[in-house]
């Protein structure tokens, strides 16, 4: 599956049931497709939110395919203002909701349930990879 959409918030709807939709149909279980349509949603959303701040408009384009038997990638590009989220420092889980900074819990999120993710800055387009289990 590729789709590629307006990356505005009207649009995240339409990307999320398409991204499930492609999920299933490659072979992710429920509840394993529940939790990457919570990541694309999550790092969908940073894009709409933070990624054309400078820019303007822009797109987000989406790409699901088998890795192999057991493996989804889940690959999300956009043109934004560069950003590596590897890079990003992890959020502090112990302080209190008051204490810690804001952000970064959507790439923690990320980080905790994938198997692995590779970021590249090609073409100046932002590309980052996600390998997903298809069951627990």
């Amino acid at each position: 599956m590729i789709l590629q959409y307006p990356a505005e918030m009207e649009q995240l709807r339409a990307m999320l049931q398409q991204t499930e939709q492609a999920a299933a149909e490659l072979g992710v279980d429920d509840q394993r497709r529940l939790l990457l349509v919570l990541i694309a949603e999550e790092l969908i959303v940073n894009i709409i939110n933070h990624a054309y701040a400078a820019t303007g408009r822009g797109f987000v384009r989406i790409e699901l395919q088998e890795a192999d038997a057991n493996t989804v990638r889940l690959t999300i590009i956009d043109q934004g203002s560069a950003f590596n989220p590897l890079t990003r420092e992890e959020p502090d889980l112990a302080s209190g909701l008051n204490e810690r900074k804001v952000g970064g819990l959507g790439i923690h999120l990320t980080r905790q349930l994938a198997e692995k993710m590779t970021y590249q800055r090609t073409e100046d387009c932002n590309v980052l990879a996600i390998g997903f289990r298809k069951s627990a």
